[in-house]
Parts: C-alpha cells; structure tokens; sequence
C-alpha cells in the first residue's frame, strides 16, 4: 500500500470537511477519531503539500495595493481607503468615512471592552452611521472633556451617551471643560473624585476612536468658543504645530508640543493615548493632509480610514 497516497486522501477528506463542508476542527477531529490538535497539524500539512491552496482576490486591487502600501509605510495594523469626491466639503467627507469606521470598530469589540471615544464632526459621522448592534459588557468613556457647548451635536458626551445607547455599553461620561481657563482651575477639576476616576478608566482604553484636528480651523473654533486665548494661538504658530489629537498638538513631525495650555487639558495626556493598544483615526480631506501625516508619525494610530486623495498624499510625502 502506497502510505504517501493514503496520507494525502486523508488530508483531501479533512480539507474538504473544513473549507467545503465548514465543519469546526472538533467537528472534524470527532469524526476521524483523531484530536484536534491532529486536524490542526494535517490542515497544515495539506496547505503545504499543495492540497490546499488560497488565492485572495481583491474586490479592489488598486485600493488594496494603496492600503497595503500605506500599512507598511506607517508602521499601521490596518487602512481603509474609500473613494470620495474630490470636491466635497470636511463634513461629507466625515460621512462618507464613517460606515467603515463602524465597521472596523465593531469587528474588533471584545466583551470587557472599554472604548474611549472624542469630539467634532468626524466622530458626529461615525456614530451617526452606527447601527444598533448591542454588545456583552462594553464600557464607554470620554477621553477628554466638553469642548463645545452642551446643546451641540458634535459636544463629546453626548457623542459618549449615543454609542453606549447603540452599543447597550455601559456609559462613563467625563463632566468638565476640556480645557479650563488656568492651570489652577484644570486641578481642581482633575482632582475631583468621579473625574479622576473616569480619566483612570479612560487610561484603560482597549480603543479609542478618534479624529485629527487641523490647526486652523480646530483653534479657530476654540477661541470662539472662548477656550482658546491669542496667546494661545500664538504659542501654537510660534512651536509650528499642525494639528491635534484629542487637543494634544503635534509638530510636522509628530511630536507632541510642550504648551502652557497643556496643563489646562483635562483629559489623557499623550503618553497615556499613546498606550491604548487599538487607535482607529478617522481622517481625510486636503485640508487636514499635513496635521494626518503628522498624526501617524506620532505610531500612536494602529487603523486609519481615510480618502483616496489623502492616501495618495500619504504615500507620495517624503519620509
């Protein structure tokens, strides 16, 4: 009896029962009266004596390529490239970045998840665009305070408050400014029991889903809103920042910033945003080209969803 002939008919029959017939590997394990373990081993096998063989067709070469390609080139777990109109404005940019943001993120959910989540329009359009999907023990947090008023829709705790309602997550909103006036007023916010206690949770984040600010138009809206001095504006302008994460500002090359605002923030710092194990940025527009490439040399980011426009700039940016 040929012995390699009947090795490689068994590896033919437990193939066929897994990728066929999508049987489970104790499914399998139980019917050939091996252990799983053993079916483990075998598919391995069939793989490498070419029983098996997988070919991946993209549904998208070219975008699959440029994901690929900006993977690699930013250090990223994951990109997502979608398709836009160049003219579009930011906000239907956001929107039409969404859906595969809240795709990414609901993939990636694991009971005891806890979520920290940030302001403004783009985070607006993600969780616009999330449906109900009820999840096992999922925590949500604010990872920074208000930085609108109460009433808006892009204000961070009511943000927090419909994703945990989508989600059925348990809620931890942080109840403070985002940044207080003086160094003095951010302590005593930061020393207040519920909001120490929420910031040390936000710390804990397994992800966090987030936008990237541009400077102008982000400072723009924060010294009308009164959280932002000229004095602050000018300090920004004179350390060349581009862009911001979580009001985090970084330079072009993505380091952070030592600002005197930055002990008025009350929300995590960057070295405790830099720790969350899963960062999914949401970002796209020319406007905000400089302040994302900015953004992913902090490696703070592990996912991006981004325009076709801006993946192309990304790729094509000097090092």
């Amino acid at each position: 009896m040929n012995s390699l002939l009947e090795q490689n008919r068994l590896l033919y029959k437990i193939a066929r029962e897994y990728y066929e017939n999508h049987l489970t590997q104790n499914d399998i394990a139980n019917k050939f009266g091996l252990s799983r373990i053993k079916i483990s081993r075998l598919l391995h096998l069939a793989r490498e004596n070419k029983i098996v063989t997988i070919t991946l067709h993209a549904p998208d070469a070219l975008t699959a390529e440029r994901e690929e390609a900006l993977e690699k080139r930013y250090g990223l777990e994951e990109a997502r490239i979608i398709q836009c109109e160049e003219t579009i404005e930011q906000r239907e940019i956001a929107r039409a970045l969404a859906p595969a943001a809240t795709d990414i993120l609901l993939r990636r959910l694991t009971p005891d998840c806890i979520v920290g989540v940030t302001w403004g329009n783009t985070i607006q359009a993600f969780v616009d665009a999330l449906p109900l999907k009820p999840q096992h023990n999922i925590k949500i947090v604010q990872l920074n305070g208000e930085l609108s008023p109460i009433w808006r829709l892009e204000n961070s705790a009511e943000l927090s408050r419909q994703l945990a309602f989508k989600l059925s997550a348990e809620l931890h909103v942080l109840s403070a400014p985002g940044l207080a006036r003086t160094k003095e007023a951010a302590d005593l916010f930061k020393n207040d029991t519920l909001i120490a206690e929420t910031l040390r949770l936000a710390a804990r984040a397994n992800i966090a889903v987030l936008g990237i600010g541009m400077l102008q138009k982000s400072s723009r809206i924060l010294l009308d809103n009164g959280l932002l001095s000229e004095n602050d504006i000018q300090e920004l302008d004179a350390k060349t920042a581009v862009g911001d994460i979580a009001l985090r500002y970084i330079n072009a090359n993505g380091r952070p910033l030592n600002l005197a605002l930055d002990d008025r923030i009350i929300g995590l710092t960057f070295e405790q945003l830099c720790k969350i194990p899963c960062v999914i940025a949401v970002a796209g527009g020319e406007q905000k080209h400089a302040a994302i490439r900015a953004a992913l040399k902090t490696h703070m980011i592990n996912v991006l969803v981004t325009d076709h426009v801006t993946a192309a700039y990304l790729l094509k940016a000097e090092s």
